[in-house]
């Protein structure tokens, strides 16, 4: 059985175009690792809310062409700053690509271990650390990182002579992980499937209270967002324990740092995607309102 053993990627990565030429167009090149970095920047924004994430290339080299690409985190110096960093960003992406793989009309099995997870079909078989496995879980679901993945898939597609494809760990040959064929590339390129008239898009949000519900229900707060009211239930059973408990003292004016879930349709006169609800999925953190005193003249 074909074993991938994504265990040993980290945030330094070989992306390994296969092809019989050492040379690359650089349009294809700078296409493909603009699309990584925009994935990248959509997984670290959820897995490491407080950290930016840069992604850089170290070197290019043949073989036949290789790009060294690497994650660089730093604080963006807000109140999450001293939440634990994840560096497991690319290795996400990694673990995301080569499950696509998968042929999507047979059956998978998933085996859940202490320190890793091991995804069999048929002949294939993947292993993936759990730290990794269940944020790709979390990640996937939105559809800009599978836009963003699909981009950097089929801007390699437009060059002919690339054959396969690898995400090694290192720029060691025997360490290198089994290519992925150029007819298994078209069906990672393929974008999201999704209604034409609809989507959803999870994202990080800062939400000011206006008004609250005092108890767990999918009554809907209402909070002020980028100068617009909007409206939505709290179905993070954390943020309620840690209501009830008093652990969190919540007054109008406190913002909620939160990953929100917004529903999208498409308006039929201007076909324009508008946002039709809101859901807080996870309250990620509470700010209190500034309090202000008046100075005496």
């Amino acid at each position: 059985m074909p074993e991938i053993d994504l265990r040993s990627v980290g945030d330094t990565i070989m992306l390994h175009l296969r092809k019989q030429q050492h040379a690359v167009n650089v349009y294809t090149l700078a296409t493909t690792l603009v699309a990584l970095a925009d994935a990248a920047k959509e997984a670290n924004e959820q897995i490491n809310p407080g950290y930016e994430v840069e992604v850089v290339v170290e070197t290019l080299s043949d073989g036949s062409f290789k790009a060294k690409i690497r994650a660089v985190y730093k604080t963006a110096g807000n109140i999450f700053s001293t939440q634990n960093l994840q560096t497991i960003v690319l290795a996400v992406i990694a673990n995301f690509v080569y499950e696509q793989t998968l042929a999507p009309d047979k059956g998978v099995t998933v085996i859940v271990n202490k320190d890793e997870v091991i995804i069999e079909q048929e002949d294939k078989r993947i292993i993936v650390s759990r730290e990794v496995h269940e944020a790709e879980l979390q990640i996937k679901t939105s559809s800009r990182f599978r836009e963003k993945v699909g981009q950097a898939f089929d801007a390699m597609l437009k060059d002919p002579d690339i054959e396969s494809v690898s995400i090694d760990p290192d720029e060691k040959k025997e360490n290198e992980l089994p290519p992925i064929p150029r007819a298994n590339l078209e069906q990672i390129a393929m974008p999201p499937a999704k209604d034409d008239d609809e989507r959803v898009v999870d994202e990080i949000a800062d939400l000011q209270i206006i008004r609250a519900i005092l108890e767990k229900s999918r009554r809907r707060w209402e909070f002020s967002w980028k100068g617009f009211r909007v409206a939505a239930p709290i179905l993070h059973d954390q943020f309620y324990s840690d209501f009830t408990s008093h652990r969190i003292t919540i007054a109008l004016g406190d913002t909620l740092v939160a990953r929100i879930r917004i529903y999208q349709r498409r308006d039929p006169g201007t076909g324009i995607m508008i946002n039709d609800k809101y859901e807080v999925l996870e309250v990620l953190n509470h700010l209190p309102a500034p309090k202000y005193t008046q100075t005496e003249l």
